[in-house]
């Protein structure tokens, strides 16, 4: 916050006379008595299970954040506590990338893992996975940063952040994107046998 930082995902976090307030983005023109008070960690975060959209939000990166809410915080251990209910380790994640500790993981790193049914996933082409993360890694699917590629690894996000926006850091693929894998190397195999027919 003192060098101008006051947003992460889509929310903004201040300070508010002693504390700490946070709300979402849409609702910056709103008079906070406008808004519903949120009063426990609990109730922050089953606001963050269903999106605007009315779907499961299974990644907590996606931009469909119910907004008309507020939450305090009565100091920075809780206004961290909080942001990280909203997005699980995203400033613990920052302090890992400044710190240089982060570790990622390239999706072929992590599909190379793989095994039962989502074994055949490590079969994906280059070209089938890099297609697959541009269209899923970004918004409106998810809006967090990449530290990977197919096949690359990074401790360093590719741009610095600029105020007053933090970035939401993803260090490797999700569980949502292997599984996104399957049916790509099914039409994959499928055009194969075609061509070879």
């Amino acid at each position: 916050m003192q060098n101008g930082f006051t947003q992460i995902g889509q929310v903004t976090f201040e300070p508010h006379h002693d504390n700490y307030v946070i709300y979402h983005q849409s609702d910056a023109s709103k008079a906070i008595d406008e808004l519903d008070l949120i009063t426990d960690e609990e109730a922050l975060q089953a606001i963050t299970v269903w999106g605007t959209d009315g779907e499961y939000r299974f990644l907590k990166g996606s931009t469909t954040l119910k907004s008309g809410w507020y939450y305090i915080a009565t100091d920075l251990t809780s206004l961290v506590s909080a942001l990280q209910v909203i997005y699980p380790a995203c400033i613990s994640l920052l302090l890992a990338h400044d710190n240089k500790t982060i570790r990622s993981q390239s999706l072929f790193g992590k599909l190379s893992r793989q095994t039962g049914m989502y074994g055949r996933t490590k079969n994906i082409s280059q070209e089938g996975a890099t297609k697959l993360i541009a269209e899923a890694c970004k918004a409106p699917s998810c809006d967090k940063v990449c530290l990977w590629t197919y096949d690359q690894e990074f401790k360093q996000m590719p741009q610095a952040p600029v105020a007053p926006q933090l970035p939401l850091i993803c260090q490797e693929p999700c569980n949502h994107l292997v599984a996104s894998c399957r049916p790509i190397v099914k039409q994959e195999w499928e055009a194969s046998q075609a061509a070879q027919a």
